[in-house]
């Protein structure tokens, strides 16, 4: 999907239905940056596209797991570890025009987790 030497090797790939005929696959690079990949089953050609950049180079430790869930149905949440220890979150909101990945948005303080540590995320209600 990406350039040869994109990611570690055996890199947490973290992948999600975003619309009926589009995936979205996330991944920390070995730049440190948050970058996806998504397949349009609507473009030809049919095609992973990416990696597309979501944060600055050196976010986050290479290959660091990410967390990825539906919030609503037109929005994807992601979470991840930073190298300064602190949980941020980036979003995919399908109703807000450019539809891009913002973030990362900072959830709590710095240190708080170890660099890079797994997230769990499930839906509450």
């Amino acid at each position: 999907m990406g350039p040869a030497g994109f990611a570690p090797a055996r890199a947490p790939i973290s992948l999600m239905k975003q619309t009926d005929s589009v995936l979205v696959a996330l991944v920390v690079g070995n730049n440190g940056e948050v970058a996806n990949f998504f397949l349009d089953l609507h473009q030809q050609p049919v095609v992973w596209k990416g990696p597309n950049g979501m944060g600055p180079a050196g976010f986050a430790p290479p290959g660091t797991p990410i967390t990825l869930m539906k919030q609503t149905d037109r929005v994807l949440v992601a979470l991840v570890v930073g190298n300064n220890g602190e949980v941020a979150n980036f979003f995919l909101d399908l109703d807000q025009q450019p539809v891009v990945w913002k973030g990362p948005n900072g959830m709590g303080p710095a240190r708080f987790a170890p660099s890079g540590a797994p997230i769990a995320l499930i839906e509450q209600t």
